[in-house]
């Protein structure tokens, strides 16, 4: 197709660029120098910003490694490759770029048709094939490099076409090292995807549209539309898009090689002049002029520029999840607060004493009953069934509703529980991998498997039991006080009427100021008795009040540990190291940001 009759039919004569080589040999030399370091940073960056693992982070560390030995072996070792090499990516099936290929490669003027045989089927046979290499050769046919072809355009132009069918990561990232990478796509299947940014900042790489709507400007400027809408190009600018239609080249080479028909000429450049390519050769060719040197040194600065991008989407990224990451654990945070103030108002009551205190105040009262009826003058005849009156009636009326209302509690922290570790499950499945690590699995795995985090039915109401059972010691103490002042109270009687009895008998005294006398002391030790009664059940009492504010601090002490310590276990333990993690991951991604502020500065310095 780059006969005289070829360039007869394209807009405007061929004029291929003129170089100063040697004002541009010391230039590239000097550029490649300088992409060296800087490619060595981007490596490096790329190595910290990009999640490891992934198939961008391999991608640009293998291109930067391969940028890299290509400069050094241009500058220490005088490596040289002349051949251009011109990649083509088929990014989906409808852009046809087999015939994209066939359009660029075939010479509508040859009679060799071995060679335009073996371009129509050099696909044939290729099973599980994604790349071949097209370079000129004195015989067509397949050999181990790929595919040789006797092209008069690969002859002229020194070049040579790395044709690819998939857009795998192994594809893509051979279409990348290509000297001028062309990806084809249709115009029907339009829609942004990474590559196109990338590629937007290759100085040498097209976008080639191949549809039949390239055949009019009516056309042109529809797909001009849907590339600004759909992939965010700009047709009009810096000739990134290339629209053509290969339909309209293969007619035009059908009707060349119609030798009955007298109009042939005539046909074929009415279709070659509708398909459009005409100005994608002649940008191809002028581009075939350019040396290795400058070649390497277009693509070092390319892979820099490329990998810091994509350094710093990652970077943009990973502040995304960051943000992202600490606002679901600041909700389940303050979800757990939530739920922690909503169980205490309703087991404890407002300020979390307020249940416990009014049923202290009921068990109080139904034992005040019971005292009541051990007053001074009855306690001589239960003196040595008070103190199993006492405890009867403290263990009928201690707390047993409360008792019960803490047991029934205890059921819904179980509830709660489950519903909250099955929610950090669900967490922990939607995080990012940075922060979904194994150590963190296991932990919260070690923590719901802890005995103490189990929830049993005595978990609340345990202080009540503890608490009753410190009323023992105190009524115990007012048994023996009871049976002491019964045993004094009547020594002391017995005594002071035997010591009047004995005053009259001796006629010390007579016979009714003894009987006074002994009544007297009588009274005397009565009072005193009472006295020491009502101190006793004074001191019970405050015992009692002592327990029972005992309680209701047992009882908030222990909710809030079940709450903290069984029910959170697992979720707040995942909302302390997700907290960690954050503050570990926003000081790295500042050093990165860091990084990459300069190392961009200095990428986009070399583009310069």
């Amino acid at each position: 197709m780059h006969s005289a009759l070829g360039r007869a039919v394209r807009r405007g004569p061929h004029r291929p660029r003129s170089f100063n080589l040697a004002r541009c040999a010391h230039t590239n030399a000097d550029l490649l120098a300088r992409a060296i370091p800087v490619l060595h940073d981007v490596q490096s960056l790329a190595s910290r910003a990009l999640p490891p693992g992934s198939s961008t982070a391999q991608r640009w560390d293998t291109l930067t490694r391969w940028a890299t030995n290509e400069a050094l072996g241009i500058l220490e070792h005088g490596r040289s490759r002349p051949a251009a090499r011109i990649g083509v990516l088929e990014w989906d099936p409808a852009g046809r770029a087999k015939e994209v290929v066939s359009a660029l490669l075939d010479d509508p003027l040859s009679s060799d048709d071995e060679s335009r045989t073996v371009l129509r089927d050099r696909w044939k046979g290729q099973t599980g094939v994604a790349r071949l290499l097209i370079r000129h050769g004195p015989q067509s046919g397949h050999d181990a490099g790929g595919l040789s072809l006797a092209s008069s355009w690969l002859r002229r132009t020194n070049a040579e076409l790395l044709e690819i069918s998939r857009k795998d990561d192994a594809a893509v990232l051979d279409f990348l090292q290509t000297d001028v990478p062309l990806i084809v796509l249709s115009g029907l299947q339009l829609h942004a995807f990474p590559l196109i940014d990338t590629l937007r900042l290759h100085p040498r790489a097209r976008l080639i549209i191949n549809s039949p709507l390239c055949t009019s400007d009516r056309g042109c400027a529809l797909l001009a539309t849907a590339l600004r809408e759909h992939l965010g190009v700009d047709a009009s600018k810096n000739g990134f898009v290339h629209m053509i239609d290969s339909n309209s080249v293969t007619r035009a080479l059908d009707a060349i090689r119609d030798t009955r028909d007298p109009r042939a000429v005539q046909t074929f450049q009415e279709h070659y002049m509708a398909s459009r390519i005409a100005p994608l050769i002649d940008w191809l060719e002028s581009e075939s002029g350019a040396s290795h040197r400058e070649r390497a040194a277009r693509v070092a600065v390319f892979v820099s520029r490329a990998a810091v991008r994509d350094c710093g989407a990652a970077a943009g990224a990973a502040r995304a999840d960051v943000q992202a990451v600490k606002a679901t654990a600041q909700q389940l945070q303050a979800d757990l607060i939530a739920e922690k103030v909503r169980a205490s108002t309703e087991i404890l009551g407002t300020g979390g004493q307020e249940t416990v205190a009014s049923e202290v105040k009921k068990a109080e009262g139904r034992v005040r009953e019971v005292m009541q009826g051990l007053q001074w003058w009855q306690v001589p005849l239960n003196v040595d069934d008070l103190g199993y009156i006492v405890k009867r009636a403290v263990d009928s009326a201690w707390c047993s509703e409360l008792e019960k209302r803490l047991a029934f509690h205890a059921g819904l922290l179980q509830s709660a529980k489950t519903r909250f570790e099955s929610r950090t499950d669900e967490i922990v499945e939607s995080l990012p991998t940075e922060y979904r690590s194994s150590i963190l699995l296991n932990e919260l795995d070690q923590m719901r498997a802890l005995p103490s985090a189990h929830i049993a039915r005595d978990t609340l109401s345990a202080p009540i039991t503890t608490r009753r059972e410190l009323i023992s010691a105190p009524t115990s103490f007012l048994h023996r006080r009871a049976q002491r002042l019964v045993l004094t109270t009547s020594t002391l009687s017995f005594g002071g009427a035997l010591g009047s009895y004995a005053a009259w008998a001796t006629h010390y005294i007579d016979g009714a100021t003894a009987v006074g006398v002994a009544a007297l002391l009588s009274v005397a030790v009565l009072r005193w008795s009472i006295g020491r009664w009502e101190k006793a059940q004074k001191l019970w009492w405050a015992d009692w009040t002592r327990v029972g504010e005992g309680l209701a601090r047992d009882v908030q002490r222990d909710f809030l540990r079940a709450m903290n310590e069984r029910v959170f276990i697992v979720p707040q333990r995942l909302c302390d190291r997700l907290q960690e993690s954050i503050e570990q991951r926003e000081k790295t991604i500042a050093e990165v940001e860091n990084e990459l502020e300069k190392t961009k500065r200095v990428a986009d310095g070399l583009a310069e």
